[in-house]
């Protein structure tokens, strides 16, 4: 299930996958065990403190929030929330993406294999020891491929220029 206050949005979701939207966090809570949560960092302080009075240890919260650290999940969430940040990055959308997790010492080994089954599905996946290494693989695998596709598009431009059709450089790149 899906939390989307997006009408229109939940209706696409429901359509195209058949992901059933519910009206609040705390029932999409209540109907789930593992909640992956997507937003953006400067909502997450909403979403948790709408979530956390009917969190219990059964749940596992999945991050993709940059730059929220495990610290700052815990000064909002009940002890022991069995939680794991993950920093993917846009090429999963086609299938060919990379992911790093980070588990907290209050996940478990099955929390651990779910987490990595999941964002394996849509390419690379991978765990990091240390929480601070997902800014490295936010730079490295997040912005990354950005300046692999500029650097593309740049000898595509200069192999037109040089007289070969657009279909040519693309193909050529």
């Amino acid at each position: 299930g899906v939390s989307e206050p997006n009408k229109d949005r939940a209706k696409f979701l429901k359509k195209k996958y058949g992901i059933v939207s519910v009206s609040s966090n705390q029932e999409l809570v209540a109907a789930s065990k593992i909640l992956l949560l997507a937003v953006k960092p400067q909502q997450m302080s909403e979403v948790l403190e709408d979530m956390r009075p009917s969190l219990h240890k059964k749940h596992l919260l999945i991050s993709i929030a940059a730059g929220l650290d495990t610290p700052y999940f815990f000064k909002k969430l009940p002890l022991r929330t069995r939680l794991i940040r993950v920093m993917p990055n846009a090429c999963a959308l086609i299938g060919e993406g990379a992911a790093a997790l980070y588990a907290s010492s209050s996940s478990t080994a099955a929390d651990r294999q779910t987490a990595f089954k999941i964002f394996q599905a849509a390419g690379q996946a991978l765990f990091v020891s240390n929480e601070s290494l997902l800014d490295v693989v936010t730079a490295v695998s997040g912005s990354g491929p950005a300046f692999v596709y500029l650097f593309a598009e740049t000898l595509i431009r200069a192999a037109e220029k040089r007289g070969l059709s657009s279909a040519q450089a693309r193909l050529l790149v």
